[in-house]
């Protein structure tokens, strides 16, 4: 029988970039193998501009790529919308629909859309980390006026989520 060495493959550590706040800008992005985009996409939750933000993620070049909403992404929250949406989206003429905006991201064939939810995330690019891990995700924020919000989300949310793994929430 061979002599051959117990030769452990090369590993190295998983590289998040946290981004949030980007307010319909394209910003530029350092390397990564996971980028979460913790909220405010868009200024105002417009399709138009949900569509631009969605583009550019897309494009992002990350093995995986996480999006909470914020509380300016107002049409991803369909009864924040449904009661406020007119004081922010008044144009007649451009109506905004809140079921469409929310499947650009639910859609996405390579965005991950996390609205009080969990999902197992396993990287199995042979260039990359090969990590697993648990991720929760939620848009909701301290309460406040006009917003999208709850309050005291933490102990209500988070409890959801038990165990080790990465906890996204929206904080405006």
């Amino acid at each position: 029988m061979d002599d051959i060495p117990n030769v452990r493959p090369r590993t190295r550590r998983t590289r998040f970039v946290c981004i949030s706040d980007t307010h319909n800008r394209t910003v530029a992005l350092p390397q990564g193998d996971v980028l979460i985009h913790s909220g405010d996409l868009t200024n105002m939750g417009s399709f138009t501009e949900l569509s631009k933000q969605v583009s550019w993620l897309e494009r992002a070049d990350f093995e995986c790529k996480i999006v909470v909403a914020g509380n300016h992404d107002l049409t991803l929250d369909s009864s924040f919308f449904a009661q406020w949406g007119s004081h922010f989206h008044n144009d007649a003429a451009n109506p905004q629909d809140p079921a469409a905006c929310q499947a650009l991201l639910a859609q996405s064939p390579s965005l991950t859309y996390l609205c009080h939810e969990s999902r197992a995330i396993k990287l199995a690019s042979p260039s990359g980390p090969r990590t697993a891990f648990s991720v929760f995700g939620s848009p909701h924020t301290p309460e406040h006026s006009r917003a999208p919000a709850v309050s005291n989300f933490r102990s209500r949310l988070f409890p959801l989520f038990a165990g080790p793994g990465v906890k996204i929430s929206y904080h405006s």
